[in-house]
């Protein structure tokens, strides 16, 4: 964000990261249920009922997973570097506090 740019309003920039986390559960329960749906055309096709069914919904929730877990491991790094960055932006020395503790007591 340029300084020109208008800051984002808190309530707002809070909002999307809540939209952001029910989507990555909506795209995994979507990678289920096609795996599963996939599962269930091909034992209609070829008439092996259950077997693919089973095995592509496995796979479904290995994708699911494997999906939530990385857009989560990206969310958290998102919110450690927004966190960092507030704390350097509202970081305020006071008189008499030091940072370094090298006194001995």
């Amino acid at each position: 964000m340029t300084p020109s740019e208008p800051r984002p309003n808190t309530a707002e920039a809070e909002s999307r990261r809540l939209w952001r986390l029910a989507a990555m559960g909506g795209t995994m329960a979507s990678e289920i249920l096609a795996g599963t749906l996939i599962g269930w055309a091909i034992d209609a096709i070829f008439g092996t009922k259950p077997m693919w069914i089973v095995i592509c919904t496995i796979a479904g929730v290995i994708v699911g997973m494997a999906t939530f877990i990385r857009s989560a491991m990206s969310e958290s790094r998102q919110a450690g570097r927004a966190g960092r960055d507030f704390a350097a932006r509202h970081h305020h020395d006071q008189p008499g506090d030091d940072d370094d503790d090298s006194e001995t007591r």
